[in-house]
């Protein structure tokens, strides 16, 4: 009987960790438009600003005390787009921001995205409130003819690790059509 006991409680504490679990994994939802497509936490706001088959930018996020954004800008160019100059455009124009007060840059990483070459960079922004992190990505799709650049900002990480597997998150999940 204790047996039985001991197993049945077992079980019990297993399944309230999965359940706890699936409380804390957000429901998602999907943004497919322009020749692109990502998955999102669905409680995110998405704006599309300036929008179209050419060029755009897609923000998708929560602007509370977590702030959280994942932002998509992408244009219709060739493939000799320069996906480094794309991250250095970013950085500047992260620079310019009046609250900014630093802006640190991690490593250049070099990688592939769906056969695509990709590169991206850590980066944390310092300002009056605190800090905030983030990843700035770029890379061509042949398939659509479109340069993307792919940015995260969040003060809900404490860690490049942690705002790289944020940004992964998102990026797993982008496909250009």
């Amino acid at each position: 009987m204790k047996r039985y006991l001991v197993l049945i409680l077992a079980m019990v504490f297993a399944l309230a960790g999965v359940m706890a679990g699936c409380a804390l994994t957000p429901e998602l939802a999907t943004y497919s438009n322009y020749g692109f497509s990502f998955q999102y936490p669905e409680n995110y706001t998405v704006v599309e600003r300036d929008a179209n088959e050419s060029s755009g930018t897609i923000r998708v996020g929560v602007e509370n005390d977590k702030a959280d954004f994942f932002n998509v800008w992408y244009v219709k160019t060739g493939p000799q787009w320069n996906i480094e100059g794309a991250l250095e455009h970013r950085f500047s124009s992260m620079e310019e921001v009046e609250w900014v007060e630093s802006l640190y840059r991690g490593e250049l990483v070099e990688t592939t995205k769906a056969g695509h070459r990709m590169v991206y960079q850590y980066y944390t922004v310092t300002h009056p409130a605190g800090k905030d992190y983030g990843v700035v990505g770029a890379f061509y799709c042949d398939k659509s003819g479109k340069g993307f650049e792919l940015t995260t900002l969040t003060n809900t990480v404490n860690s490049e690790e942690e705002a790289l597997e944020h940004f992964q998150r998102y990026i797993d999940s982008f496909v250009c059509h």
